[in-house]
């Protein structure tokens, strides 16, 4: 959100927010992400962090745009929203890419893609940090009195927000080769009966990629414009092209989690018994072989020790026994 200036005093905002709407949005997005953490565990999701944290993001800045409605020049209230609400998308975004890699990976299609499981993660999540890093201190850098450092860190969000574009409209030329490549030619896996389609996931990767693609176009556009430029001044664009989007977006992952399709694929692998396990299951058979493997490394250590001792004790019976032979 660009801010400017009336008779030299800083205006963050030109209109006095809805208390309603921002409380409205907090809620949803509350239990959104409360909802993605809690299917966490039994989904073994743990590649949903990101989206959790980025849904926490979503809904404090709500909570400084509620706080923002009862004094529209509260400082601290434009610098909590601006600095939560600008960045949440990249954290969301990150849980699509890593999804993406997990249902390579699970479906055993690494020549089907583009790049591999490893490789999404790494290109896609760093792109992500310096998104991240730019957008932080672009907002960083306009939560100021001096109207040329306002203006360079509205163009720093731009170009985070451009960055973003390029680096989703890239990610999603690889999941539809991907989707393109499987349809051909499909996995053992993924012709399994007992294995549902990957299509719904794919949609929803779609889906999702073009949501935060289309509002950071918008946002993109808001700070292309002037302080006083038509979406700025306009809140319903706020909640229409930033707030509903990313509610969308989680939503829809709460209702066609990635974590259903990963998981009949590991039940329909029997032969893997650990792996159908739940994580504290795993977790504990784990920590049950370090134990074991540092009581193995024990006992080998006091058994050199004895072998050891032994030599040594059988040394000084050959010297006493010369000795003794002495005349």
């Amino acid at each position: 959100m660009d801010v400017q200036t009336v008779d030299g005093h800083v205006v963050w905002i030109t209109y006095t927010p809805s208390k309603g709407a921002a409380w409205a949005f907090l809620i949803m997005f509350a239990i959104a992400t409360v909802g993605h953490f809690f299917l966490m565990c039994p989904y073994r999701a743990s590649y949903f962090i990101p989206m959790v944290i980025g849904g926490i993001m979503e809904t404090c800045s709500y909570y400084g745009r509620a706080w923002l409605s009862e004094n529209k020049d509260n400082f601290s209230a434009f610098v909590l929203y601006n600095l939560l609400n600008i960045p949440a998308p990249v954290f969301i975004s990150m849980t699509l890419y890593l999804s993406l890699g997990r249902i390579i990976r699970a479906l055993e299609a690494q020549d089907q893609a583009s790049l591999g499981p490893k490789a999404i993660t790494a290109i896609f999540v760093i792109n992500d940090i310096i998104c991240f890093c730019l957008q932080i201190a672009g907002v960083g850098l306009q939560a100021t009195t001096d109207s040329h450092v306002r203006e360079i860190g509205g163009h720093v969000v731009l170009a985070g927000m451009i960055f973003q574009i390029l680096v989703f409209a890239w990610f999603v030329l690889i999941a539809y080769r991907f989707h393109s490549a499987m349809k051909h030619n499909p996995t053992s896996i993924a012709s399994d009966p007992r294995i549902p389609s990957i299509g719904k996931h794919m949609w929803v990767i779609y889906a999702s990629s073009g949501c935060i693609m289309l509002r950071n176009l918008v946002r993109a556009i808001e700070y292309g414009q002037s302080g006083g430029g038509s979406i700025a001044s306009n809140e319903v664009f706020l909640y229409v092209f930033d707030g509903a989007l990313m509610l969308i977006v989680m939503a829809v992952y709460l209702v066609i989690h990635p974590g259903l399709l990963l998981r009949k694929i590991r039940k329909s692998k029997p032969r893997d018994v650990e792996a159908n396990m739940s994580w504290l299951k795993r977790r504990k058979i784990q920590k049950q072989r370090k134990r074991d493997k540092k009581q193995q490394e024990k006992d080998e250590k006091q058994r050199r020790k004895d072998e050891k001792q032994a030599k040594e004790d059988e040394k000084q019976q050959r010297k006493a026994e010369k000795k003794a032979r002495r005349p």
